[in-house]
């Protein structure tokens, strides 16, 4: 920082190595003239809010600051965090606690049978409890995880989910649909499964399902009328899966 600004007893407070750390990116410079718009004038006391209030005023004077390019890490840097944040974490399974899920089947169990043809309410209630969906391939096209595991497609997937929404979390990402050789093994509407209980099964009826598959049947049962569900699948894993989710 310029001299003048701090008081010597003030140099080794904690604040001091933000503050050095910020003189990196930006520079102080002499009070501009009255109709100049290359500065930013930053107000003693916003900056003030941002230290301990324990600590003596840090701030003898305004502090003009050159202005950086609006932005502090570019989509680069930030897409190669996230590369790095996912490679230390391991594959992000789609996951939510129980308590969403009531609400979806709420929701769903609420929605017009009209609707049912087409929404996605209640999709994702299943996927706590089949994971290995994610793992699974279809002919000729490598898995969810499979491409995960790819550094070149990773990153593929994070700069389109980065240029279509702005951001990136944390969570799992639905891009890898569109990574080139990449499908996931789709689950069944939970929404048109129960708009087939409401057209062909009576109150209290009896649903048989010969291939539960992933769960998606069950859920629409679920948030149906019906009584009773009885269901098969060859494979263990699903077959516990729907187990823990009933």
């Amino acid at each position: 920082m310029a001299e003048g600004i701090w008081k010597e007893e003030e140099r080794n407070s904690p604040m001091s190595a933000l503050f050095e750390q910020r003189d990196e990116q930006a520079q102080v410079v002499e009070p501009p003239a009255e109709n100049d718009e290359s500065v930013v004038l930053v107000d003693r006391a916003l900056l003030q809010t941002a230290a301990d209030p324990t600590e003596p005023d840090l701030f003898e004077e305004s502090i003009l600051l050159a202005p950086s390019a609006g932005v502090l890490y570019d989509n680069e840097m930030i897409i190669e965090a996230a590369f790095q944040y996912y490679r230390e974490t391991g594959f992000p399974y789609p996951s939510q606690p129980v308590h969403v899920s009531m609400q979806q089947l709420n929701a769903l169990a609420q929605t017009d049978t009209d609707s049912l043809l087409h929404t996605a309410t209640g999709y994702a209630v299943a996927n706590n409890y089949h994971r290995h969906r994610l793992l699974s391939t279809v002919k000729g096209k490598s898995s969810p995880y499979d491409s995960f595991q790819d550094d070149k497609r990773l990153h593929r997937a994070l700069r389109l989910i980065f240029e279509q929404t702005g951001s990136l979390g944390t969570g799992y990402l639905s891009t890898f649909s569109l990574v080139s050789g990449t499908q996931a093994c789709a689950n069944f509407r939970p929404g048109f499964a129960l708009w087939m209980y409401r057209r062909f099964a009576p109150v209290d009826g009896v649903v048989l399902d010969t291939s539960t598959g992933y769960g998606g049947r069950l859920v629409g049962f679920m948030a149906s009328m019906c009584q009773r569900y009885i269901g098969f699948d060859p494979n263990t894993q699903t077959h516990e899966g729907n187990l823990r989710m009933v």
